[in-house]
């Protein structure tokens, strides 16, 4: 009995070596593999790194988009490159602010991992349609950011995992990342600023980020680069102003009160 069991175990861990899981399936089976095995999983396996439930929203939506990227460069793995690509994707990401806040040009690291994309080889022919596998590099890749998670204390994976991760990617990330002068210290400092020391305890963390430049006018900011109208030291302007509308509203008031009166 327990001979058998070993030999289905082997044979299923084969298979799954030779044949790597679509990247948009989740996949158990290697997890149940090792414990038929008797082998203790410490690392969740990366494949159970790409569940919904694992991420923010904001995050997930760059695992989904991975997909789209390998379809556009007709590249059937997914790698390190693809994932960066995909946080990067707009201005307005919750990375590409992140990048901002700690210095660097997110249009110019996308244009990074999307040279270095360029470069991998490209595959075309009837199956098109199907889904990319899981490449060595981006499994790493969501291993680290599940790490970088846990450094944080960190419930759900997010987009600056992500980022810190990319520092440790031997693949691209780390030598783009460097280029774009961004470092462990700096991103974390970017954090601080962005996600105002907290955590990511939802999976709508990402909306409660910087909610004064989202939902009000930062003055003291505006005022330092010169877009408000300077009030101190125009005392006399300011009078005149009080002034005239105090007369105007006389004058306005007067007749209507001498009528009541009437």
């Amino acid at each position: 009995m327990l001979l058998t069991l070993h030999l289905h175990a082997v044979t299923a861990l084969l298979a799954l070596r030779l044949a790597p899981p679509p990247l948009h399936r989740p996949v158990e089976a290697r997890p149940a593999v090792a414990r038929a095995a008797g082998i203790g999983c410490m690392v969740e396996e990366p494949e159970a790194l790409l569940v919904g439930d694992k991420w923010t929203e904001a995050g997930f939506e760059s695992i989904q988009g991975i997909m789209g990227v390998c379809k556009r460069l007709s590249q059937k793995r997914a790698e390190s490159e693809h994932l960066a690509i995909s946080l990067l994707r707009d201005e307005r990401t919750m990375a590409s602010r992140v990048v901002q806040a700690a210095g660097g040009d997110s249009k110019a690291l996308l244009a990074g991992f999307e040279a270095y994309a360029a470069t991998q080889p490209q595959q075309r022919g009837a199956q098109d349609d199907e889904p990319p596998s899981l490449g060595d590099a981006l499994a790493f890749l969501l291993r680290r950011s599940d790490a970088q998670r846990k450094t944080l204390t960190d419930e759900y994976l997010a987009p600056e995992h992500v980022l810190l991760a990319l520092l440790e990617d031997n693949r691209c990330g780390k030598k783009l990342m460097r280029e774009a002068s961004l470092d462990t210290a700096s991103l974390r400092s970017a954090l601080d600023k962005v996600r105002g020391n907290r955590r990511v305890t939802s999976r709508n963390a990402e909306a409660t980020y910087e909610a004064l430049s989202k939902y009000a006018r930062d003055l003291t900011v505006e005022a330092r680069a010169g877009r408000l109208d300077p009030v101190i030291g125009r005392d006399d302007e300011v009078m005149t102003l009080t002034l005239t509308l105090t007369l105007t509203l006389t004058l306005t008031l007067t007749p209507t009160t001498r009528s009541a009166a009437r």
